[in-house]
């Protein structure tokens, strides 16, 4: 998840959605027009910006347009709208927290096996890591080739940990308690107030539902029952979790970020430990904040946290896929350009902090250059079950946060109006939730 809206502009646009028109892919002496949006990651647009062009050369008669249409929520809002009222693109990276309900509305179509060279969606599946294409199956069908699937990690900064007289390494947390114990020696009050945090919390509110359904899993939880039928969100799990969230505040350690930005704090060194980002955040720092990255000894990489005597779970997975328009007429063309990105964009997009975990990744020259990269494979196969957490779901566990966090709400009361929320919410989903 590298931001958001609200449910109910979806809601006024998708009325009309199951009789959407065909893509506006135009055809100019007989070429052929496809048209692929993706949110806005430099690396991976650089990278997906070479290979079009490669492909264009090799292709004379499609041209590629390459829309970057900003953050996850302009995506989403854009998309949305275009489905439902014309001018979808042909190709969409998609977040998986989108998926579920646009493909319920009939955006997109399943993978083409024949365009990779195989009969069967099983036979595709089986280049990925058990479970990894999950996030796009639908009906006992797969809809996107993973571009990316990640989960969070804890990144510290080793200049702050020795500022506040800590060592980087020997005083690393481990677990949530750890976050308590060691930010309060990070963080810095002045005149009773916060100025320096030893952790940053996200305010986002699909970011904060990754964390806090990573927590409750952790816990042996559940945000929503694993049949998708019942909402779970106040069990002894959640309460825990979000207690724990609350402390943080309560202990001087952080305050719920002011903008919706992943990381907050790090950027500005005014966060001395972070839990909601992935591998991708060093190439992010690395361009967006030099000073703070200091080639690279500005943070270290480090295991998402458990509870302590609890399991050493990872976060939940998210991740991206490239997906294709269900009324696209240039279809077999867009599931040929997938394919090429697929082929092509592995190696790039690991140097640049992106996993596509196919069963060969391990095996690429430059996995091992960077140590990180172990350690997000690793998390690949124990996080919490995949599963993009839809945007509704998302609202709601944002706001019982927030509620306890902001409003000081208890977390017991802020949890059960949540689940009253989800309550009401999960029968009138046109899909099932399966967190």
């Amino acid at each position: 998840m590298k931001n958001r809206l609200t449910r109910g502009a979806m809601l006024l646009v998708l009325a009309g959605a199951l009789t959407i028109p065909a893509s506006h892919s135009a055809h100019a002496a007989n070429k052929i027009v496809l048209n692929y949006w993706r949110h806005d990651y430099p690396p991976a647009l650089k990278i997906d910006r070479m290979l079009a062009a490669q492909f264009m050369k090799l292709h004379p008669n499609i041209q590629i347009n390459l829309v970057n249409q900003g953050t996850d929520s302009q995506v989403y809002q854009k998309t949305t709208i275009a489905f439902a009222g014309g001018g979808a693109p042909d190709i969409v990276n998609v977040y998986n927290g989108f998926f579920q309900q646009w493909s319920a509305l009939g955006f997109f179509q399943p993978i083409q096996p024949a365009a990779f060279g195989v009969k069967s969606n099983t036979s595709i599946a089986s280049s990925w890591l058990k479970g990894t294409l999950n996030g796009w199956l639908l009906k006992g069908q797969y809809y996107g080739i993973p571009s990316e699937v990640s989960t969070y990690f804890t990144v510290i900064s080793p200049p702050l940990f020795r500022a506040a007289g800590l060592d980087p390494v020997k005083d690393a947390p481990k677990t949530w308690e750890d976050i308590l114990r060691v930010g309060k020696k990070l963080a810095k009050v002045q005149n009773g107030a916060l100025v320096k945090q030893g952790y940053g919390i996200a305010s986002d509110p699909g970011v904060l539902a990754i964390v806090f359904d990573s927590m409750v899993h952790q816990l042996g939880g559940y945000v929503v029952s694993p049949d998708g039928s019942k909402a779970a969100i106040n069990s002894p799990a959640g309460v825990k979790a979000l207690t724990m969230l609350l402390s943080y505040k309560q202990g001087k350690v952080s305050q719920l970020a002011s903008k919706p930005l992943q990381g907050p704090g790090f950027d500005t060194a005014s966060s001395a430990i972070i839990t909601d980002v992935g591998l991708w955040y060093r190439g992010y720092l690395q361009g967006s904040a030099p000073k703070v990255y200091a080639n690279g000894s500005g943070m270290k990489i480090l295991p998402f946290p458990y509870f302590a005597g609890g399991k050493a779970q990872s976060a939940t997975l998210y991740g991206y896929a490239w997906c294709v328009n269900a009324h696209s007429p240039n279809a077999a063309a867009a599931w040929q350009f997938v394919k090429y990105l697929s082929d092509n964009t592995t190696p790039g997009y690991l140097d640049a902090g992106i996993m596509q975990p196919k069963t060969t990744l391990r095996s690429l020259p430059n996995f091992a250059k960077t140590p990180d990269n172990a350690l997000g494979f690793s998390a690949l196969g124990t996080g919490a079950p995949y599963a993009g957490i839809p945007d509704q779901i998302g609202t709601i566990i944002g706001g019982a946060v927030s509620s306890a966090l902001l409003d000081n709400v208890a977390p017991q009361a802020a949890l059960d109006k949540a689940n009253q929320l989800l309550t009401r919410l999960l029968p009138t989903l046109p899909y099932k939730i399966s967190m």
